[in-house]
């Protein structure tokens, strides 16, 4: 359970430094990130 708590909480902080980022096109790049993710776990 406390596995579970630690993931929430670094998910937030993850989520919350990205909307810090002072580049334009940040949420573009996030986002090709999450495909190859999805991308890599799902092969």
């Amino acid at each position: 359970m406390v596995w579970v708590g630690a993931g929430m909480i670094a998910l937030g902080l993850y989520g919350f430094v990205a909307t810090l980022q002072p580049d334009a096109n940040f949420g573009r790049i996030l986002a090709a990130y999450g495909g190859v993710f999805v991308a890599g776990s799902r092969a």
